[in-house]
């Protein structure tokens, strides 16, 4: 038995999905993270840019001032801060100290999405970034395609748990996915390649049918190996796929990919990304349109469990505690590295804030 989850700090040390690369333009644009309001734009030369969203004047929305060229000018008081965050211009005085600044966020952009790093700025590597391109995102010989970005009113735990134990798609999903009740009876194997965690299902070995005969239309018929797998790249990123091909006869191993970027919002609500990935029928857009509008339906369906989930976590958390079964592995492997994670980092490093005040007493700080 294990108690259930109360609402929990994140893991900030983390590159997590900010936003769509084309959310991100000449338009100031907002989006809170890890409780955090925090203000977006590109330079003029494309470059993304994100500050802490509120002006640390009088913490009045940095989105409701203008972009200037490159710096963003508050639209209460009119002061102004460069792409680094330094203030630049305050209209009632002549002199800005060089100390005041507001946060800025390291950004990068890869494949069609914008990431940010939320923890200690000088611990940002790109080299951390999990490896997209591995999972068919902006790889040669894949085929990937933007899904939906949707608002959970959840915490991010309970989506990453449910990613990573897929039993729940016999029962949950019984009518987006037809064919998938005999999934939960399948024993998983769990294990470690470097930072991934992997569960895995291996479906009995046989003629493909139902969804998999969709997927393959050559094969129809054909004697493969089929399993379905999730991958947990960290707390931002998580990779479900089903279905997995490998022809018994012979031939290429085929992957569809479900991706799924998972970001904070508040202690209750996530920020949740999706794309698919193939290598196959790379050139079939009826396929990505039919599949993307599927994936819809399954995300659908799981904010109505998580979402009522959440209400019950809201109000009996505290007071009751929950079974764990084996088809559990995985979600709790995920759970204890996410509790891991948060503690080392609550011990190594100081909370940090999103914005600096520019007075340090009552008058106004001129030196």
């Amino acid at each position: 038995m294990y108690p259930l989850n109360q609402t929990e700090p994140y893991p900030r040390n983390q590159w997590y999905v900010a936003a769509w690369r084309n959310e991100i333009g000449r338009t100031l644009f907002e989006r809170r993270i890890l409780d955090e309001p925090i203000v977006f734009y590109r330079t003029q030369n494309g470059d993304p840019v994100a500050l802490a969203g509120l002006c640390p004047h009088r913490l009045y929305p940095l989105r409701e001032g203008r972009l200037i060229g490159d710096r963003v000018e508050c639209g209460y008081h009119g002061f102004t801060f460069d792409c680094s965050g330094a203030c630049v211009g305050i209209p009632s005085q002549t002199k800005v100290p060089t100390r005041f600044a507001t946060r800025k966020y390291p950004l990068v952009d890869r494949w069609e999405w914008t990431w940010i790093w939320m923890g200690d700025t000088e611990l940002a590597d790109e080299s951390q970034l999990p490896s997209i391109e591995t999972i068919g995102l902006g790889a040669a010989g894949w085929r990937a395609d933007v899904g939906v970005l949707t608002p959970l009113g959840t915490r991010f735990s309970l989506l990453l748990e449910n990613l990573m134990d897929l039993s729940h798609v016999s029962f949950a999903h019984a009518n987006s996915l037809p064919g998938s009740q005999s999934l939960a009876a399948i024993p998983a194997t769990i294990s470690e390649d470097g930072a991934v965690l992997r569960v895995d299902r291996k479906l009995p070995t046989g003629p493909l049918e139902g969804f998999a005969a969709h997927l393959h239309p050559d094969l129809a018929g054909t004697v493969c190996a089929d399993r379905i797998v999730s991958e947990y790249f960290g707390p931002a990123l998580v990779r479900t796929g089903g279905r997995y091909i490998q022809p018994v006869s012979g031939g290429s191993a085929r992957a569809f990919n479900f991706i799924h970027g998972v970001t904070p919002e508040t202690p209750t609500r996530t920020h949740y990304f999706n794309a698919i990935a193939r290598n196959f029928r790379l050139d079939d857009d009826g396929l990505s349109q039919g599949v993307l509008a599927q994936m819809k339906r399954v995300i659908d369906e799981d904010v109505i469990v998580l979402e009522t989930i959440e209400q019950y976590l809201d109000r009996h958390g505290s007071t009751t505690r929950e079974l764990s079964c084996q088809a559990d592995v995985g979600a709790i492997r995920v759970r204890r590295q996410l509790g891991a994670q948060i503690a080392d980092e609550s011990a190594a490093t100081p909370r940090i804030l999103p914005i600096m005040q520019l007075k340090t007493h009552e008058g106004a700080d001129q030196s």
